[in-house]
């Protein structure tokens, strides 16, 4: 299904949620991931959810996130929530991805649609979503699972050609030596 951003009504709480390098990199140059979901798979601890935030009721992705964590959003351990793709183009479901819709549109007027599903959005990639999110200051919260590599290169965070989140450090806490970090958007940000 593919939606026109227009019908639209109020912004849902945003909360930015995904794996990163020490050096601020979220994935390698040929925009893999792989090297951070495997060094999180050896560390995650047992019964804590890092990823997913408890309270999330939809999950919005780019096309190329969508494509690469396709299986897990569609048949896997996502897949039991809506998942909304920030497409310029409808994507080729499959009878089976009955969860998944495809949307385009300005980036606050998909977040007003979003209330439409879901009251707590979560933002799992990729990082022109991120960027537009974040330099808008539109995301609520940011948790890092910030793991022990460094890339030196890659697909970073943030760009910083663009302004950067107004946000405070809300919480952090060391698993062995991972640290998980919850940012918080100032209280008189926009």
């Amino acid at each position: 299904m593919f939606r026109d951003s227009e019908e639209v009504g109020m912004a849902a709480k945003i909360i930015i949620s995904l794996l990163v390098t020490m050096d601020g990199f979220i994935a390698e140059e040929n925009r893999s991931s792989n090297q951070l979901e495997e060094a999180f798979f050896i560390r995650q601890p047992a019964g804590v959810e890092l990823r997913r935030p408890q309270d999330c009721d939809v999950i919005l992705v780019g096309h190329n996130t969508f494509e690469s964590y396709r299986q897990e959003l569609t048949v896997g351990s996502y897949s039991d929530l809506p998942v909304v793709v920030l497409a310029s183009e409808p994507l080729k479901l499959t009878a089976a991805e009955q969860n998944v819709s495809c949307i385009k549109g300005e980036i606050k007027a998909v977040i007003t649609y979003l209330e439409r599903i879901g009251q707590v959005v979560w933002v799992m990639g990729g990082h022109e979503l991120i960027n537009e999110l974040t330099s808008q200051n539109l995301a609520d919260e940011i948790r890092l699972v910030t793991l022990p590599l460094e890339f030196g290169t890659g697909i970073s965070l943030f760009n910083t050609n663009l302004p950067a989140p107004q946000v405070e450090l809300a919480s952090l806490k060391e698993y062995g030596d991972m640290t998980y970090s919850i940012w918080r958007k100032k209280d008189d940000a926009n």
